[in-house]
């Protein structure tokens, strides 16, 4: 009578025994598979000051500006200034600068020496690198990639290709775009050109999600179990 009392329990125990070890490997698979995706990851999160768009928001973020200082936070993607904005924070820069420094002003005829050949048009700031330019003769505006110039000519002078890339880099003179960085509790506003390059610390969550999933399709199985085994009928006769 023993033996057909254990007979008759021994569907149970299984349906309730082996959910639990399914739940041990399911959730050991999908945190062992994160983990190696997280691993995985590791060596492609550097980005060039050029490529900085690229890193994700919300991420701890180790930024390297063009004069070797280094500040770590959280990033916050790339916004633009608002044309006005931007219009005031290049004017208030320029008549910061050193007298005798001839950047363009904004709304200033220049020529834009490009090796052989020249842009000439309206000046109208810098934005990603690129110098922005109303030729007047198209409804776009022209655009010449900081690092082609050889020389600006404005109404008081010339200066170099060079020199305007140094002052650029420097953060003397502002962009339209810029890096918004989270430090401490303040929101820093980082030009882009300024950015030499930046490092993304690795944040684990693909092994979280890896191990959370385990436990979902875990969950469906206990209860696919748990109805088999209430669904079993068992018999008293010995027969």
């Amino acid at each position: 009578m023993l033996s057909n009392m254990l007979g008759q329990w021994k569907p149970l125990a299984i349906a309730l025994v082996l959910p639990y070890l399914q739940l041990i490997g399911c959730s050991v698979i999908g945190l062992t598979i994160g983990a190696s995706i997280d691993a995985s990851q590791t060596d492609d999160r550097s980005f060039s000051g050029g490529m900085i768009g690229s890193a994700e928001p919300g991420s701890t973020i180790e930024l390297t500006k063009r004069d070797s200082t280094v500040v770590e936070g959280v990033y916050g993607g790339i916004r633009k200034h608002p044309i006005e904005r931007y219009r005031q924070l290049y004017d208030r820069t320029v008549l910061d600068l050193d007298e005798g420094t001839l950047v363009p002003r904004l709304d200033e005829t220049v020529v834009v020496w490009i090796s052989s050949y020249s842009v000439e048009g309206v000046f109208e700031g810098m934005d990603n690198y690129l110098l922005l330019i109303d030729v007047g003769q198209e409804s776009d505006t022209t655009m010449v990639h900081l690092d082609r110039v050889t020389a600006i000519e404005t109404t008081s002078g010339e200066i170099s290709g060079g020199d305007l890339r140094r002052l650029v880099y420097g953060g003397n003179i502002p962009s339209m775009s810029y890096v918004v960085l989270s430090v401490d509790h303040e929101v820093l506003s980082i030009p882009v050109e300024v950015v030499e390059s930046a490092e993304v610390s690795s944040t684990g969550n693909a092994a979280l999600t890896g191990f959370l999933a385990g436990l979902a399709v875990d969950a469906i199985v206990v209860v696919v179990a748990s109805q088999k085994a209430s669904s079993c009928k068992f018999s008293t006769s010995g027969k």
